[in-house]
């Protein structure tokens, strides 16, 4: 995992800190194995090594639920095949485009098992789903699912966050790029080489100059991370801009002042991962119940006599 995928856990963390609210978590591993050429037993380890970075942002566990599709499967698949009764085929290829295989023709369906099993856990109430941009498709779907009022379920809200800039420039971050993303496995030297080495600048080509004419932090990639994410004081995000837009402060500075940011929070986040004990014991506390599991599937529809409720 890169920064840009673990800085939605922390603000849903933040989001439960600030309001005590509960947090549901979906790990879609099936979608990942649909989507990607990968081997089942890749999926698997990848999967492992993802909860435990999830594990260690340091939820609440009376206030968290995480779900993975594969081995909550009692619980997902009979929600999602409930709501794929609710989704043309023509409604997936005019959202998301003509799927590769069944597999991702079905995946609105498990999405939307995750989007409103809050509500089928704990009874009707408001949802907010924190999320990029580019799943917003999946929460209007599942919004015109809840709005046929089949289900007793309220359509739940979406918090669209922009991406995390690429190292390259302005755009999302991704495993993919040509420069390498900030893993959350970097240690110091590898962050302070990959900001001073790939990190888009928006100083000036020379000191004179940009101590002359200053730099722009709306595009400098250093500057825009501080900003987003690892920077907590909004009077030193300011500071860092004025003194950069007036040439005071140069890129290179900056880029040391958003290595040592980054390089501190990994260096936090890898000793809290490091101290977690085996997957099954940590993962444990943050397991639906099997009286929450029942609940899901009884409003879904399920009668309590049917063989998923047994």
């Amino acid at each position: 995992m890169h920064i840009g995928h673990i800085f939605p856990f922390y603000f849903a963390k933040y989001l439960q800190e600030q309001t005590g609210t509960r947090v549901y978590i979906p790990f879609s591993d099936d979608e990942k194995y649909v989507l990607k050429d990968k081997s089942l037993d890749e999926i698997s380890d990848y999967t492992r090594q993802n909860l435990r970075d999830l594990l260690a942002v340091g939820f609440d566990p009376d206030r968290t639920r995480i779900i993975v599709d594969t081995a909550d499967a009692d619980v997902v698949y009979p929600l999602a095949t409930t709501f794929a009764k609710e989704v043309t085929q023509s409604t997936v290829d005019a959202t998301y485009g003509e799927p590769e295989n069944i597999g991702l023709s079905f995946y609105p369906a498990v999405q939307a098992a995750h989007l409103l099993l809050p509500q089928l856990v704990e009874g009707r109430h408001p949802t907010l789903v924190p999320i990029a941009v580019d799943q917003d498709p999946h929460v209007r779907v599942c919004r015109d699912i809840a709005a046929k009022q089949r289900y007793d379920v309220s359509k739940p809200g979406a918090l669209l966050s922009k991406f995390l800039p690429s190292l390259e420039g302005p755009g999302k971050m991704s495993s993919s790029d040509d420069a390498p993303s900030i893993l959350l496995s970097d240690d110091r030297e590898s962050v302070t080489d990959k900001i001073r080495t790939y990190a888009y600048s928006g100083g000036q080509t020379s000191i004179e100059g940009h101590r002359a004419k200053g730099g722009n932090p709306e595009v400098d990639v250093s500057y825009l991370t501080l900003y987003y994410f690892f920077e907590e004081s909004d009077e030193r995000v300011e500071q860092l801009a004025e003194e950069y837009r007036e040439g005071s402060l140069l890129s290179g500075e900056l880029k040391e002042v958003a290595a040592e940011r980054i390089a501190d929070f990994l260096e936090s986040h890898q000793a809290r991962r490091s101290a977690l004990g085996s997957l099954e014991e940590e993962l444990s506390p943050y397991q639906l119940t099997e009286a929450e599991r029942q609940a899901a599937r009884r409003r879904a529809g399920y009668p309590d006599n049917a063989l998923s409720q047994q």
